[in-house]
């Protein structure tokens, strides 16, 4: 019997002192760290569509999970608030970033909002990162029943050999050629276009060449 099984029944049992005794008996022989729950934190980044984020949000919702929620500074917050009014365990962070697609501020909303999730002084076993664009395929159930038979272990996929060089080969214009993602100007795609077919490749950018 779980603990809230415990608490829900001597709740409902409260005229029956024989129940409360023995109740209070079996709590006293259980020993509660063995059926402490994992907390989980969820870190939704959102800049759109509000109804997929409620969807989004209400699948994540699960006991011993709590979700904050990342609102890029250019989208309406108003819209957002509302469309999390109803839901319980969310958060929205108040530090909010002006995220642009592909550049550095994506990494700065992501802190920030790491940060603002520590200041809150309550530990969590892990921080999931999520797209509001995401939507899981199978039930949260089996993704923190994963996490609870791997608990302290992280996970992270790597390339070696020629699979290792064939993707920093495909990704090399990301650190070879010039970007204009968090530029507020007008073209700005078609000018980062430009610039990159008349400016050559510095020197210091062909020492990162990937060979």
């Amino acid at each position: 019997m779980c603990r809230v099984c415990i608490i829900e029944y001597k709740n409902y049992c409260l005229s029956n002192p024989f129940i409360i005794n023995s109740i209070q008996a079996i709590e006293k022989r259980i020993s509660w760290s063995k059926f402490d729950e994992m907390q989980i934190c969820n870190l939704v980044l959102a800049h759109k569509s509000p109804h997929q984020l409620n969807r989004l949000l209400k699948h994540l919702s699960y006991p011993g999970c709590h979700t904050y929620v990342h609102v890029d500074e250019k989208a309406d917050i108003k819209i957002f608030e509302n469309a999390t009014a109803d839901l319980k365990d969310v958060t929205l962070i108040s530090q909010r970033v002006t995220v642009h697609w592909g550049g550095p501020t994506m990494i700065t909303a992501v802190a920030a909002s790491i940060a603002e999730i520590k200041a809150s002084g309550i530990h969590y076993d892990y921080i999931n990162l999520v797209s509001g664009q995401d939507f899981p395929i199978k039930p949260i159930s089996e993704f923190v029943s994963f996490l609870e038979q791997n608990k302290g272990k992280q996970f992270i996929s790597y390339l070696e050999g020629e699979a290792a060089a064939a993707w920093w080969r495909s990704g090399a214009d990301r650190f070879q050629k010039y970007h204009f993602n968090e530029f507020r100007i007008p073209y700005k795609y078609f000018l980062q276009k430009l610039v990159n077919k008349i400016l050559p490749v510095s020197m210091s950018r062909r020492q990162h060449s990937c060979h």
